[in-house]
Parts: structure tokens; C-alpha cells; sequence
């Protein structure tokens, strides 16, 4: 109970805190004139609406920190990296609030991004260890800290900015991610608790004067503080980087604004223009374009929203359950693919020793001699042992790692019965391979070993046993040579050879 009392409480204060400053922004002349030159052809609302709301969401925000920090004092392992977020939170806004009042460019408002994200990983708000999605084993990111860092605060900052092209838009789905911070930080960390409370009732001030017709703009000063904000929130929420579903939440919940900004970066990348170059194409201008007014393409909007919300919610409460699933299902395609990969390469040369075998069947002078040579076929397949049963015995080949690693074997077995029964069994220990690639190669063995046998029996005359009468065969090739004597000068020149 106490805890909602906090809760409404701080929103409630960051509501009148923004109200109050608002209502003075939208009437005030001066800050008319400062909007005037800072009017741009891709926002959807009308010129001459000031720019400055989000100097209202940094006070309210300053409000919110303030009593945060006071109340959740006795959090010494959190102390450092909410002491950083405030500050480079502001010194976001600072460089959004700049850019309003005098365009930086481009480079330059990156240049400055970078640094403000730079200070704030070493005063203590960054990502420290990984979580493994998957294996759920903790890593520690060492040197890859700092980049997946300035990744995360740098992208979130300048994907709220680029949803806030029309009125309405980028406050709505930040008061819908303020929300998912509020539940989030529930019990788990009051400061990013309190502060998204103060945050999401300074937003539901801020929506009264935003949405269409809007009479303030946040500019890129509340832009770049939302997006920075909700960053920060969520590594503090994810206790430095070890609960990945904090972190997953949030991008689950900007889904629209992720794929609307991945789209629009890969078509001005293939239009050769500049990728943070202002436009009237994203998913907004559109709408527009086909009829909708500004009040139904902000609510359409917030509608595609909204689903992605509940997922990110349902991430959540999941906790971390419902991650490995989903990224388990990824590998499986992953290991699927590779697997048939590798098939076709382990194929490839399986039939290459087939080829071989079919030939060296023409130069043994009986089965005992095959046998042998099939026995180097089915070492280099990775078989453990082969069985082969003909109509006068069975054989037995190993391998050379005997005993076994362990007595678990994947078993395989193949009859012929034409031209001559032949009975074949492979087996191969279950650690060293899958039971895919096991019955595909036991196939293509076993097709190889027919083949050579028949062969050897086209030749000979002679049926498959392993008594084959060898002398039988000399003699049926020295009756063939005098049947067919080779000419004198064909003799001379193989011994002159």
C-alpha cells in the first residue's frame, strides 16, 4: 500500500510540474519567437508551436530524481550508476535543447551523443555481464562493455527521436513505456520506480498540450531526454545487465518504432541520402498521405502499439522463461541449417569413396580383400563397427577406438536380397554423431558395398561368399588371356615400358 502511495504521489508531481511550465511555454511570446526559426517540413504539426516542452519534462524529471535519490539512499550498489543517469540524463536534454535553439548538424549531435554516453558508462551506468538467454551462465563483457553501452543509450535516445515527427506520436509511446518501467521497477528498485511514476505523469500533462492540434512540441530536448531516460531505467532495472528480460521488454514495446526507423535508415541508405536526414516517409507521413487525419493516425498508431506492449509486459512477468524459448527456437533454425551444411559436404565425400570402392572392387582377387577394403571406407564414414552377414558367415569390423567411449551406440541395419543376400548392421557411439547424419551416411555405405559386390561378381562369376574359390578365379583369368592373345608388338612395348 505504501508503495502506491509513492506511486501516485510522484506522479502527481511530476504532473503539476510539467502542467505548470507547459501552460507557461505555450503562451509566452519569447518562446514563440525562439520556435519560429527551428520550424521543420517533416514534423506533422503546424510552425510557429514552440519547441520547448521538453524543458517542462526536465524539470519535472529534476523533481522526480531529487525526492528518487533522498528516498533510495540506503541502495549503495545502485548509488553510482543513478547518480550517472541523472546527470547525463540532463546533459542529453542539454545537447537536444542546444540543437533546438541553434541546429548542430548531424555529426556534430552524435559526436556529443557518444560522449555524454561515454561518461555516463564510466561514472557507472553500463553493461557489465551478459546473461546467456539460452544456458542462463552469466559472461562478463570486458572490453565490449563500453560499446554495447553506447549502443543501447545512443540508439534508444535517437529512436524517440525519430518517432517524433508527428503530434502526439513519440509521448504516447513513451507514457506506454513509462508505464512497463513503472511495473518493472516494482518492488525491484525504487529509484527507476519513482522516477518512471514522476516521468509518466509528466507525460500525461505533456499529451494534453502535444496531442493534435498540438500548442508544444518536445523537440529534440525532450526527445533525446525520454529516450536516454528509458535506457537508463532499464540497465538500472536489469541490475547491470543480468536480467536480460528487463532489457527485452522495452524493445518489445518499441517494436513499431524499431522496424518504422530500421526501414526508413535502409531506404535513405539506398537512396544515397544522409541516414539521420529528415523526412515525410515514415509509417506516420503515410497515413497522412492516405487520408487519415493527425487524431486517427496517432491513435491507429498507438492501436500497433499497444499489442507490443502486452508482449513486453508478458516478457516480463515470464521473467526469463519465455527468452530461451524464443531464442532457442533461433538456434534450432540456426543448427538446422548448419547441419544440412554439413550433410551436403560429408555427402559429397562419402560418394567420392563409394566411386572408390566400386573401382577397387575390380582389382581384389576375392571378398576377404573387399571386405578389408570397405573396412577403410567405414573408418573414414566415423563408424564404430559394421556387421556384415553373408550366406556362409558373418564378419565383424571396428574400429580402432575400442573399447568404446561409453556402451551408448546408434544401431542401423540393411538387407539386400538381390543378387545374393547380404545383411549389414552399423553402429556408431551416440556422442560422436547424430542420428540424421548417421542413418544417411549407414545408407550411402550400404549402397557402396552392394555396388562393389556386384561388381566384383560381374567380374569374377563368382557369388559373394567369404570362401570364395580364389584359385578359381586365377584360373578363369589365365584361360581368358589365352583366349585373347595380345599382339607381339603390344607385349614389347609394355616390357619396353
Amino acid at each position: 500500500m505504501l508503495t502506491l502511495y509513492y506511486f501516485l504521489g510522484f506522479g502527481f508531481a511530476g504532473f503539476a510540474a510539467s502542467w505548470v511550465l507547459l501552460r507557461f511555454i505555450s503562451q509566452a511570446p519569447r518562446w514563440r519567437r525562439l520556435s519560429r526559426r527551428t520550424s521543420q517540413l517533416h514534423h506533422g504539426g503546424s510552425s510557429g508551436v514552440p519547441r520547448f516542452g521538453g524543458v517542462a519534462l526536465a524539470a519535472a524529471f529534476v523533481a522526480a530524481a531529487v525526492g528518487a535519490w533522498l528516498h533510495s539512499q540506503g541502495e549503495p550498489p545502485h548509488e553510482s550508476a543513478t547518480l550517472a543517469l541523472i546527470l547525463a540524463s540532463l546533459a542529453m536534454f542539454a545537447v537536444g535543447l542546444v540543437d533546438d535553439v541553434r541546429p548542430l548538424g548531424a555529426k556534430k549531435k552524435l559526436m556529443l551523443q557518444m560522449l555524454v554516453g561515454v561518461l555516463a558508462f564510466y561514472g557507472g551506468l553500463g553493461f557489465d555481464t551478459f546473461r546467456n538467454p539460452i544456458t542462463g551462465s552469466d559472461h562478463v563483457l570486458g572490453l565490449l562493455g563500453l560499446p554495447a553501452t553506447l549502443l543501447w543509450l545512443v540508439g534508444m535516445t535517437n529512436l524517440v527521436n525519430f518517432i517524433d515527427g508527428i503530434d502526439g506520436l513519440a509521448g504516447g509511446i513513451c507514457l506506454m513505456l513509462m508505464g512497463l518501467l513503472v511495473y518493472i521497477g516494482w518492488g525491484a528498485h525504487d529509484f527507476a520506480f519513482l522516477v518512471a511514476s514522476g516521468m509518466g505523469g509528466a507525460l500525461l500533462a505533456f499529451l494534453r498540450y502535444n496531442f493534435p492540434p498540438a500548442r508544444v512540441h518536445m523537440g529534440d530536448g525532450g526527445a533525446y531526454l525520454l529516450g536516454f531516460l528509458i535506457a537508463g531505467l532499464s540497465i538500472v532495472n536489469s541490475h547491470k545487465g543480468s536480467v536480460l528480460a528487463a532489457l527485452l521488454a522495452p524493445m518489445f514495446a518499441l517494436g513499431l518504432p524499431i522496424a518504422d526507423t530500421g526501414v526508413t535508415l535502409l531506404r535513405r541508405a539506398l537512396a544515397g541520402l544522409p541516414l539521420f536526414r529528415a523526412d515525410r516517409f515514415h509509417t506516420h507521413h503515410r497515413l497522412i498521405r492516405h487520408g487519415f487525419t493527425r487524431r486517427r493516425a496517432v491513435l491507429s498508431l498507438y492501436g500497433i502499439s499497444v499489442p507490443c506492449l502486452l508482449l513486453a509486459f508478458s516478457i516480463y512477468v515470464a521473467q526469463e522463461r519465455m527468452v530461451p524459448l524464443l531464442f532457442g527456437r533461433f538456434a534450432d533454425i540456426t543448427e538446422a541449417v548448419t547441419g544440412s551444411m554439413n550433410l551436403r559436404k560429408e555427402s559429397r565425400y562419402a560418394l567420392v569413396l563409394v566411386q572408390w570402392l566400386e573401382l577397387e572392387a575390380e582389382r581384389c582377387s576375392s571378398v576377404q580383400e573387399l571386405w578389408q577394403n570397405f573396412g577403410f571406407l567405414a573408418g573414414k564414414f566415423g563408424f564404430a563397427s559394421v556387421k556384415l552377414k553373408l550366406e556362409d558367415g558373418e564378419q565383424l569390423w571396428q574400429s580402432g577406438l575400442v573399447p568404446f567411449k561409453n556402451g551408448d551406440l546408434r544401431r542401423c541395419r540393411h538387407e539386400v536380397s538381390l543378387p545374393y543376400p547380404t545383411e549389414l548392421e552399423f553402429t556408431v557411439e551416440e556422442d560422436e554423431m547424430r542420428e540424421r547424419p548417421f542413418v544417411h551416411l549407414a545408407e550411402l555405405a550400404a549402397e557402396g558395398w552392394v555396388k562393389a559386390a556386384s561388381r566384383w561378381h560381374q567380374l569374377t562369376g563368382i557369388a559373394v561368399r567369404f570362401d570364395a574359390d580364389t584359385t578359381l578365379i586365377r584360373r578363369r583369368s589365365i584361360r581368358r588371356k589365352a583366349e585373347f592373345p595380345q599382339e607381339p608388338a603390344a607385349v614389347e612395348q609394355r616390357e619396353a615400358v
